[in-house]
């Protein structure tokens, strides 16, 4: 039986949004390279036609033009419709709890929380936490 050749992930937003939003937020286990759409058009990506790619932007525009021109160069790759927005949607959550400085820390801390704010006597949490994550927070 042959293996699935594994996903690498290729990020071609800038790198303010690559640090604001790591893609490792939603895409757990994976390392992503960044590259810039320049760099794919030009085809000097140094990619490997023996993995399968997929491609992140912030709306999923450049991600599909990445793949064109990936595919054109013999490179397996697919694109993340709607990009980091559209996987934002469908995956995080916020969430209300009972404010508390230590909470509010944690919240910074934590790899899966994307915002965290005070609003009163309440800790406003954005991400894609899981009910075991707030147990654990």
């Amino acid at each position: 039986m042959t293996e699935q050749p594994l996903k690498h992930l290729l990020d071609l937003r800038d790198e303010l949004d690559r640090e604001a939003e790591p893609l490792g937020l939603y895409f757990e286990g994976f390392e992503a390279t960044a590259l810039d759409l320049a760099t794919l058009e030009q085809g000097e990506h140094h990619l490997t036609p023996e993995h399968t790619y997929l491609v992140v932007c912030e709306v999923g525009q450049k991600s599909k033009l990445a793949v064109m021109y990936l595919q054109a160069d013999g490179i397996q790759a697919s694109h993340l419709e709607g990009g980091i927005l559209g996987l934002r949607k469908q995956t995080e959550q916020e969430h209300r709890l009972p404010y508390s400085d230590a909470l509010f820390k944690r919240g910074l801390l934590h790899p899966r929380v994307r915002f965290v704010a005070r609003d009163g006597d309440t800790l406003v949490i954005r991400g894609a936490l899981s009910q075991d994550d707030l147990r654990d927070m």
